[in-house]
């Protein structure tokens, strides 16, 4: 008998959802901890981060026009997201921040995603329930510099690479 379920009782599949929901629980249990415990969420405006200044002066070249100084160096994804989420006259130190918080986000289900992938589903709950306790992450929420957006493109990258490449044995590498 195959992976899908018998039409008419559905236990397989509702045993094989059941088995996967571990690592969803650990992403959950990540960002609680996230919001809870490390504080990711407040925004207080108060800027951090390396060179905060200049991301934030970045998005505010984004938001005014093109003819505010861009610096080149740093690409526009950063500055174009914190000012469409600043709108007109909003805070774009809160809004860098809440582009951090949600990067944060996304870097921890790519985490558990990753460690779903590898190792299975507990091996994804535990990664994406244990990688916020590191006091660097939770305070990366809170940097207006776009290295937290960063960190997520990356790990959601290879964790959609390794899902797209097919099952991977446990124990492989």
């Amino acid at each position: 008998m195959d992976d899908r379920s018998d039409p008419g009782t559905g236990v397989p599949m509702l045993r094989k959802a059941m088995g996967e929901s571990v690592w969803i629980v650990g992403v959950a249990a990540g960002v609680l901890w996230l919001g809870l415990w490390g504080d990711a969420f407040v925004m207080d405006g108060l800027p951090r981060g390396y060179e905060w200044y200049d991301y934030i002066e970045n998005a505010s070249a984004m938001v005014l026009g093109p003819d505010e100084i861009f610096n080149p160096f740093r690409r526009p994804l950063h500055g174009a997201l914190v000012g469409a989420l600043s709108g007109q006259g909003g805070s774009l130190v809160e809004a860098a921040q809440w582009v951090s918080a949600l990067s944060l986000v996304v870097l921890v289900a790519s985490v558990g995603l990753l460690g779903r992938c590898l190792g299975g589903p507990w091996a994804g709950a535990v990664a994406a329930a244990v990688f916020p306790w590191a006091a660097s992450t939770t305070e990366a929420a809170r940097w207006c510099s776009s290295y937290p957006l960063l960190a997520a493109l990356m790990a959601a990258g290879a964790a959609l690479a390794i899902l797209a490449s097919g099952p991977v044995p446990v124990g492989a590498g």
